[in-house]
């Protein structure tokens, strides 16, 4: 994941820095199950770690210097599964 400010195309890396990634209830009004911080290496990882049951859920990611973005769809999670 590149946050946008961050990316250099020339170098085809960014800079690290913090995120944070809520797990939000797949139905209306969407809570927050869980949410964990890590951070971005510079090639756009983040290894993130969850202790919810398994289910469905929308990603939220939050960063300081951009909109907070949700994924489309709901995803399916397994309790342990590094995301």
């Amino acid at each position: 994941m590149f946050i946008e400010g961050f990316y250099s195309a020339q170098s085809n890396s960014q800079v690290s820095d913090s995120i944070t990634v809520e797990l939000r209830n797949s139905t209306s009004p969407f809570a927050a199950a869980e949410q964990t911080n890590g951070v971005v290496a510079t090639d756009g990882t983040v290894q993130l770690k969850f202790s919810v049951p398994d289910g469905n859920y929308y990603f939220a990611v939050k960063h300081r210097n951009t909109i907070e973005t949700w994924s489309k769809q709901v995803q399916e999670h397994f309790p342990g599964q590094l995301l």
